[in-house]
């Protein structure tokens, strides 16, 4: 089934003059984009509570090693630097700025502008600064980091607990709540932590794994990543693009959901579909919570119309 097939799905339960794609009655409320609406919905909300099977994906990310950039527009308890080259990777990294104690933290980039974390507080204009790397952003894609996080055909990083964890300097708590210190030096164990945030201008969430400390050479990691399944538009519905979805389960989860969905749109006017489409939908539900990979499929659902 692809995306075509879902929206003449659905379409069959609107009035009859409603059915065509694409719409032709301009007297008539289109209903393709209530439709669009209603599966992404479904896909987003499958992707977040589903089992791993679906919208898991291996993937690696890549922490640069340690460059300097040349800065300028610095300005005393000022948020903002300015530079002519940032890195694609260099939000969410540590910035040591020249005239400054202590190492800053890039926010956002716009342009040439940096936002910082902690406003500066050094009395220099400008210089070189040093840009470490302890964060990559993910793709806009990933929704969270599934552990376990690994160095490239290495060892396994231990996870902790947001910022806090990794300023935690060497110390964990250890049996019984007993503090015991961690064991410094080369090939020490490194720990990191996968946290949400938002992304610049955009307003839309990005995963940022984060090590307990930048990298002295390049390092890559993998891990697998629950992930979006994507956003379907008109041109996957006229291209006729597959579904994100397992074949098993389109019918008997992914369907009667968006039913759901769709019926609450303007363009429903069709007073016979709501108890069947209920019903459905709480069957899929059913089936979402209990469900098994590799389980057989024991319904197929037809509209009752």
């Amino acid at each position: 089934m692809n995306a075509r097939d879902v929206v003449e799905h659905l379409f069959r339960y609107l009035r009859r003059e409603q059915r065509e794609l694409p719409m032709m009655n301009p007297d008539l409320d289109d209903p393709l984009p209530e439709a669009l609406v209603a599966m992404n919905a479904t896909l987003q909300s499958l992707a977040v509570r589903a089992p791993k099977f679906a919208a898991q994906r291996p993937m690696g990310a890549l922490f640069h090693a340690p460059l300097n950039v040349a800065v300028t527009g610095l300005v005393r308890e000022g948020m903002e630097v300015l530079c002519e080259g940032w890195p694609e990777w260099a939000v969410g990294c540590e910035l040591m700025i020249p005239g400054d104690e202590r190492p800053n933290r890039l926010l956002e980039i716009e342009g040439t502008v940096g936002r910082l974390v902690f406003p500066y507080l050094g009395d220099a204009a400008g210089g070189n600064a040093r840009l470490a790397a302890d964060c990559v952003t993910l793709g806009a894609e990933v929704i969270t980091v599934l552990p376990p996080v690994r160095l490239r055909g290495g060892r396994v990083l231990r996870p902790v607990n947001g910022r806090r964890g990794l300023m935690a300097g060497g110390v964990e708590r250890g049996d019984y709540g007993r503090m015991r210190r961690v064991r410094e030096g080369p090939g020490d164990e490194m720990v990191y932590s996968a946290d949400s945030v938002m992304s610049a201008g955009a307003g839309l969430p990005r995963v940022q794994l984060r090590l307990g400390r930048a990298v002295e050479a390049e390092l890559m990691v993998e891990f697998d990543a629950r992930c979006s399944l994507g956003w379907l538009t008109a041109d996957d519905v006229y291209g006729c693009a597959p579904l994100p979805v397992p074949a098993e389960h389109v019918e008997s989860i992914f369907l009667p959901l968006v039913m759901q969905r769709f019926l609450s749109a303007s363009v429903m006017r069709n007073a016979e579909v709501p108890g069947l489409v209920a019903a459905q939908a709480q069957e899929a539900e059913v089936l979402l919570r209990g469900m098994r990979p590799q389980a057989e499929k024991m319904f197929r659902f037809y509209p009752g119309l």
